[in-house]
């Protein structure tokens, strides 16, 4: 007679599925969102996000906008929290994959950025060079999937040396993304950001800014290019749902100064800034 597995959590026996292939094996898909005054920012582009996600990862389960909202509007009341992060896990639980179930998690944490009102400027942001290349080529490259423990890592190390995050470099050495953002920078009027072929995430905030882009006018060139493009530019800024644009004043050992109230660059920056928080809006 075969015995059944048995999964030891927290000091107890407990049910099959609290060891499901998302916590074994990574096998799983998050989004992470902005809310603020009790109101989901652009939920419905995260979900659709989560949902592609999951289908790429061979899942037929698609999570709804009622259930992700009937969800939020319990653990809102239950943490007492009306502005913050909210975190969404969608794993994997059976084999195989086209028959499996997903179990569907959902956290409420403080935003980890707090407000910042002029873009980081007072408090701008630094990168450090990871040590390792992303893999463009990887059938997870793009997806937001629970295996971020590299990116973590190197976060980490990039922290340990005094920057704040971590610039990744794809397998063909082409700028790729930070551990948590995508990334922008501003050169002769044009503004530049690596394609979704680099193997980066197709960031809500980064679609935000090209949509702005196009809609004031702005050459927004999207493609595969080398960590010099970036680092001889004249404004770097990095996205994310959670602290929307960010300036970055440091990457490596190149340092920028602050641009004059004169700077073109700076305009362009602010604009942008100013034309997505009118996007995040309207969404609402």
């Amino acid at each position: 007679m075969t015995r059944p597995s048995v999964f030891w959590l927290d000091g107890k026996a407990v049910e099959s599925r609290c060891a499901s292939e998302g916590i074994q094996f990574a096998y799983g898909i998050f989004d992470t969102l902005r809310f603020d005054n009790g109101v989901l920012e652009q939920s419905a582009a995260h979900l659709d996000r989560l949902n592609a996600g999951l289908a790429k990862l061979g899942l037929s389960y698609s999570l709804s906008s009622q259930a992700l909202k009937d969800a939020f509007t319990s653990a809102k009341a239950a943490a007492g929290r009306e502005s913050g992060a909210l975190k969404l896990l969608a794993m994997r639980r059976g084999t195989p994959a086209s028959d499996a179930e997903v179990d569907v998690q959902l956290y409420l944490r403080p935003n980890p950025y707090g407000e910042l009102q002029d873009g980081g400027l007072e408090k701008p942001y630094s990168l450090g060079l990871s040590a390792f290349a992303k893999n463009s080529r990887s059938p997870v490259a793009g997806l937001k999937w629970q295996g971020y423990a590299d990116h973590l890592l190197e976060k980490d190390r990039a922290m340990s040396r005094g920057f704040k995050d971590v610039l990744f470099l794809n397998e063909l050495d082409y700028v790729a993304e930070s551990a948590v953002a995508n990334l922008f920078w501003i050169a002769g009027g044009r503004l530049f950001t690596s394609s979704l072929d680099c193997g980066i995430l197709p960031g809500i905030m980064r679609a935000n800014v090209l949509r702005a882009a196009k809609l004031a006018g702005i050459s927004a060139v999207e493609g595969r290019f080398p960590l010099e493009a970036l680092l001889t530019s004249e404004l770097v800024f990095v996205t994310n749902s959670l602290m929307r644009l960010r300036y970055v004043d440091r990457v490596e050992e190149v340092v920028w100064q602050r641009p004059s109230a004169q700077s073109p660059a700076l305009d362009l920056f602010k604009m942008l800034q100013a034309s997505v928080l009118d996007l995040v809006k309207e969404a609402e």
